[in-house]
């Protein structure tokens, strides 16, 4: 699936978080989004799944702008948020059961599919525990089989792998490389600097309300000439940060 996003704009109490923001996310890609803590990172991955609406610029989904997103693009559409947003009431196996019905798949289809997942994120598979009493990580991994159930042509991550231990981080790093494909789009919004860099082939940067950076992970990095992490801070870093001063610790 592509996605463009032209002259976007969108605020908040009268407060600008994104100011003509425009790029497209082609078919066949990985891209990472960056930025500090309040860019508009969020927004913009709520205002791609419609959760937000943009007060300036269109959104356009292969070619076509929706005024509302039709069900069946919307079933091709996997999004975990940052915040996870299970039911916790439910245990994992019956909420992930709901979730394959929403995204219009029968119990046959999902039942190995389901099962599978759970597997694959944990050792002792909590099928019938209430959600509520789950740590942070195992939310985090429940919300990631729900995103992940019907094999969506668009995934979007939002911090995919905060809060998870070592090991489940690794097994997150290595789904999302064997889930990409040439028919495939992946966005993931992350600080996560040194996972990002193992499973992206693309950059964009939000900086100033705006994207400052869209182009190749390869770019990004001038072939390789430049680490991630410190062509990061080039883009982001403003100066401010090295006048502030704690000399009364």
């Amino acid at each position: 699936m592509e996605v463009k996003l032209n002259s976007v704009g969108k605020s908040f109490n009268s407060k600008v978080v994104l100011q003509d923001v425009s790029f497209t996310l082609k078919t066949g890609k990985a891209y990472a989004l960056l930025g500090k803590n309040g860019a508009g990172k969020s927004t913009i991955l709520n205002l791609i799944v419609q959760l937000l609406q943009p007060e300036k610029g269109s959104i356009g989904y292969d070619g076509v702008i929706y005024k509302d997103l039709p069900t069946e693009l919307k079933r091709k559409v996997g999004f975990l948020s940052e915040q996870g947003n299970i039911i916790e009431d439910l245990d994992a196996l019956n909420y992930l059961k709901l979730m394959a019905l929403l995204y219009g798949l029968t119990p046959a289809e999902s039942e190995d599919r389901i099962n599978e997942l759970l597997q694959y994120f944990f050792e002792d598979v909590p099928y019938k525990k209430r959600m509520a009493s789950f740590s942070t990580g195992m939310k985090k991994k429940v919300a990631l089989c729900a995103a992940l159930v019907h094999k969506p042509d668009f995934l979007i991550l939002d911090e995919p792998f905060t809060g998870l231990d070592p090991f489940s981080v690794k097994k997150v790093i290595e789904l999302i490389l064997q889930y990409q494909s040439p028919s495939r789009t992946v966005l993931i919004a992350s600080h996560d600097l040194a996972h990002l860099s193992k499973v992206i082939t693309d950059v964009l940067v939000i900086r100033d309300n705006s994207v400052v950076f869209d182009d190749t992970m390869d770019a990004f990095t001038d072939h390789q000439e430049v680490q991630f992490e410190d062509r990061y801070f080039e883009y982001l870093q403003t100066g401010k940060e090295q006048n502030s001063s704690l000399q009364w610790l």
